[in-house]
Order: C-alpha cells, then sequence, then structure tokens
C-alpha cells in the first residue's frame, strides 16, 4: 500500500512540477537549426504547451513555433514584412544581387534602411533608403 502511495504521489509530482522546456533551450535550438537566425521575441502559450519565437532569418521574418515539453520545432511559417518587400524590390532594382547585412534606424520622422549588398559581379555596395514619414496638411479654412 505504501509503495503504490509513494509510487503515485512521485507520478503526480513529476506531472505538477515539471519544467519542460526555459526560453534560454527554446532559443538555442531554434539559433541552432536556423543558423544565423536572431530570435527576437518570445513567449510561451501555456493553453497550447508551446513557444512561439519571432525570428529574424537570412532578412525574412519567421514565426516559429516549438513544443513547451520536448523543446522541438513545431512550424515554421514566414511572417509578412510588406515594408522590407518594398526595400529589397528597389534595392534590387539600384543593384542586383544578395543582400548580406541590414539595418534599420528610425529618426523623428523617418525611416532610413542601410543595406548592405553583394553584387553579380561580386562587389560590395551600401544602399541607403529613407522612407519620410511626413505629417498629414492640415486642411486650410475659407
Amino acid at each position: 500500500m505504501k509503495a503504490r502511495f509513494l509510487f503515485l504521489f512521485l507520478f503526480l509530482s513529476s506531472l505538477l512540477f515539471s519544467q519542460g522546456v526555459s526560453k534560454e533551450k527554446v532559443t538555442k535550438v531554434i539559433t541552432d537549426s536556423l543558423k544565423g537566425s536572431k530570435v527576437e521575441a518570445i513567449e510561451f502559450l501555456k493553453e497550447k504547451g508551446v513557444y512561439q519565437a519571432k525570428v529574424d532569418h537570412e532578412f525574412r521574418k519567421l514565426l516559429v513555433t516549438v513544443d513547451g515539453k520536448t523543446g522541438k520545432i513545431n512550424a515554421v511559417q514566414e511572417m509578412e514584412d510588406p515594408i522590407f518587400d518594398k526595400i529589397r524590390e528597389i534595392t534590387n532594382l539600384i543593384y542586383p544581387g544578395e543582400i548580406i547585412e541590414k539595418s534599420v534606424e528610425r529618426e523623428e520622422s523617418e525611416i532610413v534602411y542601410v543595406i548592405t549588398v553583394k553584387g553579380e559581379d561580386k562587389k560590395v555596395r551600401e544602399i541607403e533608403i529613407t522612407i519620410s514619414l511626413g505629417e498629414p496638411e492640415e486642411e486650410e479654412e475659407d
């Protein structure tokens, strides 16, 4: 009887107090699986038992879902980034090639993208694209 009770107690304790996988471990799993990626944000969805991470990988935004108990990647989905898609399009028109680095700086009334491109001729160039946010015009009264 005592043995059954002890076994049941240990079993239930392991279920109640199991930590699962930590955020640090999930981050490592993602960066090891998606070489060169950067985890921008990560959260645990308790009701689903999974972690969801927003990841920057090869200048694309990904949503990665990782099992909270096993630490295995369940799904990788590309998130839409319409602004950077246009920036990529413009960059390709200016200097076709592979984007090897990007940075984004937000200033008071504009956003500046600095894109480093390795062209088809193997030369590396830096392209700066500025998006002006502007102020809405006020209507004049008659």
